[in-house]
């Protein structure tokens, strides 16, 4: 705990802003501000929810604050409000075709790719390989398009002796993120062949990754061809699975919808097995909703012990389960 010249308190990555100046008025023992039981800080956050939504500060020191979230001897403690951003970052998702025999090659790379790209750019928010049989996926995630375009030429010699190694046609890749990153680089892309998917405007960022570790998320990444004429009401969808996911698993890392002309993809993280269960039980009447006017491809990524909690629930023989490699990291 900390007081500011201002007479704000402060606690280290917990109170919010409402939250502890409310403290801060309260009595001290034994010189020092108490911190408060899960039970009174969340009473303080109810109580000082509806002073932000009327637009007023509970102090002349206030400013405008986002929804109220208090860490209290450890655990996390909700004002009944999810606090997500909006997510804007760009996703490059290259799978490599490998030809037989070549796996060990292919593989033999990765420390190369992981060095570069933890010695590169800053903009870089995940990175790491996932293999399924002879298909290797990069699960890679940038800030924006200049954090991408600068990703691709830290890797460029690594990355042009695996497409060799590949072949002609034997690299898809797709790209999502916003519109106006996205325009950014199709000229670069482009002519690789990339498709391009451009997140909705509801798509969160939950800040609930750990910076800086080792990268052992849970990602599924389902794409929908949706009939038809039914492209509107697909996407008229989109806000009942952002509403259950708000209010659904706390596991949740990052979650939206992208559309390229007649499929969506949606990309979503979850920090184990456990919150990609959850979430598929959070979201069933949107997704019965959906699945009634589209076909799915789903795959799934993550460690191989997260993997294969999810394959009692998951049919194997519907889904691709790609086992990702030790070396993936959050940067």
């Amino acid at each position: 705990l900390a007081k500011t010249d201002a007479g704000i308190l402060l606690h280290t990555s917990s109170l919010c802003g409402v939250c502890a100046r409310v403290i801060a008025s309260s009595p001290a023992k034994g010189g020092r501000q108490m911190q408060p039981s899960a039970a009174t800080a969340t009473l303080i956050c109810l109580l000082a929810a509806p002073a932000l939504t009327r637009g007023f500060a509970l102090s002349p020191a206030a400013k405008p604050l986002t929804p109220p979230s208090v860490l209290t001897r450890g655990k996390k403690v909700s004002c009944g409000l999810t606090m997500a951003s909006k997510d804007t970052h760009v996703s490059l998702a290259p799978t490599f075709t490998v030809p037989e025999g070549k796996m060990g090659d292919f593989k033999a790379a990765f420390p190369t790719f992981y060095d570069a790209t933890k010695g590169g750019t800053d903009l870089c928010l995940y990175y790491g390989f996932a293999q399924c049989g002879d298909k290797v996926f990069c699960r890679e995630g940038y800030k924006d398009a200049a954090g991408a375009l600068a990703h691709v030429g830290e890797v460029g010699e690594a990355l042009g002796k695996a497409m060799a190694m590949v072949g002609e046609g034997g690299v898809s890749l797709d790209v999502h993120g916003p519109k106006e990153e996205l325009d950014k680089l199709k000229d670069a892309l482009g002519p690789l062949g990339a498709k391009f998917y451009e997140m909705d405007g509801g798509a969160m960022w939950f800040g609930r990754e750990k910076k800086g570790t080792k990268d052992t998320h849970v990602t599924i990444f389902p794409i929908f061809t949706v009939h038809e004429g039914k492209m509107d009401a697909f996407q008229a969808t989109f806000s009942k699975f952002y509403a259950a996911t708000k209010q659904g698993t706390d596991e949740c890392l990052y979650y939206g919808f992208a559309t390229s002309g007649n499929q969506v993809f949606c990309r979503e993280g979850y920090a184990s097995a456990a919150g990609a269960l959850a979430h598929m039980k959070d979201v069933g009447e949107p997704l019965k909703e959906a699945m009634a006017m589209a076909d799915v491809k789903p795959s799934v990524m993550g460690p191989a012990a997260e993997l294969e909690k999810l394959k009692g629930t998951m049919d194997p023989a519907g889904w691709d389960y790609y086992v990702l490699d030790e070396g993936g990291f959050w940067k």
